[in-house]
């Protein structure tokens, strides 16, 4: 479904994400940037099969912006070597990111997905392990 074509789709959409946004906790943003990026991957991978250079790199330069919030949302003093390594990886996936846009290059679209799914994995285990209250390792990585 393409929420871009058609307009009540597209308001829907965004009253659905201002709603999600408005209600989340700085843990539930994070899940909501996380499926984004998938979403978007999932989507750019289909482009790139189906030949829509035009939306795959509208598709992948989102995939990049949302990588680069999640960035700027790691918080170094508090969340120490586990911010660091997520840097390292945001910053990876966002290269990866160039060469899936510039080559069309599948293999890197699915990288980047499993890598960001495994984060989306681990970021759910933490907030079930610490019954959403504030767990000491990963959660104090994020501002």
């Amino acid at each position: 479904m393409n929420f871009n074509n058609n307009p009540w789709l597209r308001e829907y959409r965004d009253v659905h994400l201002y709603t999600n946004t408005e209600q989340a906790d700085p843990h539930g943003l994070i899940l909501l940037l996380l499926d984004g990026a998938l979403n978007r991957l999932s989507s750019a991978r289909a482009c790139v099969e189906e030949g829509r250079t035009a939306e795959k790199c509208e598709l992948l330069s989102s995939v990049m912006n949302i990588v680069d919030g999640l960035r700027l949302s790691l918080d170094r003093q508090q969340g120490g070597a586990i911010a660091d390594n997520l840097d390292t990886l945001y910053e990876y996936i966002n290269r990866r990111m160039l060469v899936a846009n510039s080559g069309n290059d599948l293999a890197a679209i699915d990288e980047a997905r499993e890598l960001l799914r495994q984060i989306r994995e681990a970021w759910i285990g933490i907030a079930n392990a610490a019954g959403k209250a504030r767990a000491p390792d990963m959660l104090s990585a994020v501002r």
